[in-house]
């Protein structure tokens, strides 16, 4: 039963990351951690590890592309996109 529970936490979870990105764009772990807390008003309070974890498994999978690149504040990060096919 929990190995059940914990597919359904790690589904939601990524099918929260995969509608962020959808309506956002490319974002990294943090920017799609603060917007989930920010439109679940905080209920739900993420950690960069577990949205990390959710992205590492949707790019395996195929469900997104991710690249590193060089911001203003860090040296690098990673910026994932869904891997939609336009159609």
């Amino acid at each position: 039963m929990a190995a059940k529970k914990s597919e359904v936490l790690q589904g939601t979870l990524d099918l929260m990351v995969l509608k962020t990105l959808h309506g956002l764009g490319p974002l990294h772990g943090f920017g799609i951690a603060r917007r989930i807390e920010q439109l679940s008003e905080n209920v739900l309070q993420m950690n960069e590890g577990t949205v990390y974890t959710s992205l590492l498994r949707l790019q395996q999978r195929g469900g997104i592309t991710a690249r590193w690149g060089v911001s203003e504040r860090t040296i690098a990060k990673q910026s994932s996109t869904p891997s939609l096919s336009a159609g």
